[in-house]
């Protein structure tokens, strides 16, 4: 005889394939380099019953049981018609989602004692098959915990993007410089002179860069104005411009003795993919931004006392907002 699956099993079978079809979200999110606000991915979650919706009617109808069903031993005794199977999982849907708004909960209890079974009529234990539902569970928490270790949610505005918005308020008369040496233009107050450093960088096969950085240094107003660039292996931008530019910042801080990073914002920089950010050095700090364009990592940053910040604001966006490539 088969036997009925409990509503405890049925539960933990939606919950499995609700946690899948977010990890599904999360993946396509990375495979795009998209980094979740926190609104988006609240209602993401909200509205995952909805959205598994469709997916739940595709599985059963075609493979009589849903990747949650199977892992916890449900199956349909056979293949339904569209109408039922229709009817059932718009049901469930419902019911899952006013499960989340607890005035809503009366309603969901309604339609279970008034309008639906407890348990749909197709639905049966399976016997069997313990090896690949056991194989199923061990690749359905490793995919879960890849998710938790990758997922990106955007944290309200930092210091740095309230700065990048205010921007500069006068515009200061410094020339232009377009090196014959480089590919990029940019505004000093004075013309840059060249020096190079070496940068340590987090790789198997290279340990460390030598790169060539412009500069100027204004002694009197205790700022310094760089600019360098470094070529990037192209099979790391299949990893998202995102995790490139969070990356390359991460050993941007690692190469500063006393460097502390304040805070960081991605955007777009003249159509290009960058990110702002602001390092403590000390007594000093860096503001900058990382610019990606093509393979191509462009560094443009001002160092300044910490104390003189407010006073040379004008310098610092003048001479970042003057960068073209």
């Amino acid at each position: 005889m088969n036997l009925p699956p409990s509503l405890l099993r049925r539960s933990f079978a939606k919950i499995i394939d609700y946690t899948l079809l977010l990890i599904g979200a999360i993946g396509v999110s990375f495979a795009l380099s998209y980094t979740f606000s926190s609104a988006c991915f609240l209602l993401l979650v909200l509205s995952i019953s909805f959205l598994w919706l469709p997916f739940d009617i595709l599985f059963q109808k075609f493979f009589n049981t849903t990747p949650g069903q199977f892992l916890v031993g449900i199956k349909a005794e056979k293949r339904q018609k569209w109408a039922t199977l229709c009817k059932y999982a718009t049901v469930a849907s419902f019911k899952s989602f006013t499960i989340l708004i607890p005035f809503f909960n009366l309603i969901a209890v309604w339609f279970i004692t008034k309008k639906e079974p407890v348990t749909p009529h197709y639905l049966i234990r399976r016997k069997g098959l313990v090896f690949p539902r056991i194989l199923g569970f061990i690749l359905f928490f490793a995919a879960l915990g890849f998710s938790v270790l990758e997922i990106e949610l955007d944290d309200s505005p930092s210091r740095s993007t309230q700065l990048v918005a205010g921007q500069m308020t006068r515009e200061l008369n410094w020339k232009e410089f377009n090196l014959p040496t480089t590919d990029w233009q940019a505004k000093f107050p004075k013309t840059p002179k060249e020096r190079d450093f070496m940068l340590q960088v987090n790789d198997k096969d290279l340990k460390e860069v030598e790169v060539t950085e412009h500069f100027h240094k204004d002694e009197k107003k205790s700022i310094e104005y760089t600019i360098s660039s470094i070529e990037l292996d192209e099979s790391l931008l299949h990893w998202g411009y995102k995790r490139v530019l969070k990356g390359s910042l991460e050993i941007v801080v690692e190469n500063i003795e006393k460097g502390k990073l304040i805070s960081k914002a991605v955007l777009q920089f003249k159509d290009k993919p960058a990110i702002h950010y602001n390092i403590q050095d000390g007594k000093n700090e860096r503001m900058g931004r990382l610019i990606l364009v093509n393979s191509t990592l462009y560094r443009v940053e001002t160092t300044y006392l910490k104390k003189n910040e407010e006073s040379v604001k004008d310098e610092i966006f003048n001479f970042l907002d003057s960068f073209e490539i």
